[in-house]
């Protein structure tokens, strides 16, 4: 990713969805590097979803001996604050299945004034009053805010 983010300053989107073995640190030396990117894609794939792949990956080793996937639970607070820091010119952001919260909504947000299209589908841990404060001051004319898990 470094050698991405240096020969390609003037990147304009870049999509590293469901690349789990993509740090915070490389999205952070994107947004360091990339000063033109527009449109990011950071997608998870639903947990529920890597647990059962995982255990039909491994349907011989009992549960309790699996790889613990819930490292990815701490990725989306690191994430959004990231991409709030140093990617303010923004226009397209998806971020499915992330597990940022409302105080990390909030900093993304702030960072990224002009986003127009904020994607956060099946991102559980956001709460209605977090979704509405925080989104409000935003340009977006089209935000994919649902999820399986509640209505807003």
């Amino acid at each position: 990713m470094l050698n991405i983010a240096l020969m390609c300053p003037k990147l304009k989107e870049l999509d590293i969805s469901c690349s789990y073995e993509i740090s915070c640190a490389c999205v952070e030396m994107i947004g360091v590097y990339c000063k033109s990117i527009e449109t990011f894609k950071r997608n998870w794939m639903d947990l529920a979803e890597v647990w059962r792949l995982q255990r039909a990956r491994f349907r011989f080793v009992p549960p309790n001996d699996l790889d613990d996937p819930s490292i990815v639970l701490i990725f989306g607070n690191i994430d959004a604050h990231v991409i709030g820091k140093y990617m303010h010119q923004l226009k397209h952001l998806e971020l499915r299945f992330s597990t940022l919260s409302d105080k990390s909504l909030a900093k993304l947000c702030k960072g990224c004034p002009h986003l127009e299209y904020l994607d956060l589908f099946g991102c559980r841990k956001l709460t209605s009053d977090g979704l509405t404060n925080n989104i409000s001051n935003l340009k977006c004319q089209e935000t994919k805010l649902h999820s399986p898990y509640y209505l807003i």
